[in-house]
């Protein structure tokens, strides 16, 4: 039986991937709540802001994982 209790790039991925998917959910409910409480331009302004930092964190943790595990 093969011991395969080491983490791979996939483990990672996983994980980078899972992370940054709970918090774009976590932003999603700041922003809703902004909007709720009639701040809506903070609101937008948040959700401006993490078009461009989510996808960047992204590519660069993986980027990071890649290059670490590897």
């Amino acid at each position: 039986i093969r011991d395969s209790s080491y983490f791979t790039l996939m483990d990672a991925f996983l994980v980078s991937t899972l992370a940054i998917i709970g918090l774009s959910v976590a932003i999603n409910l700041v922003v809703d709540k902004l909007n709720r409480a009639n701040l809506r331009e903070l609101g937008d302004t948040v959700d401006y802001a993490c078009r461009w930092i989510f996808p960047v964190a992204f590519v660069s943790v993986n980027g990071l994982l890649g290059s670490v595990v590897l």
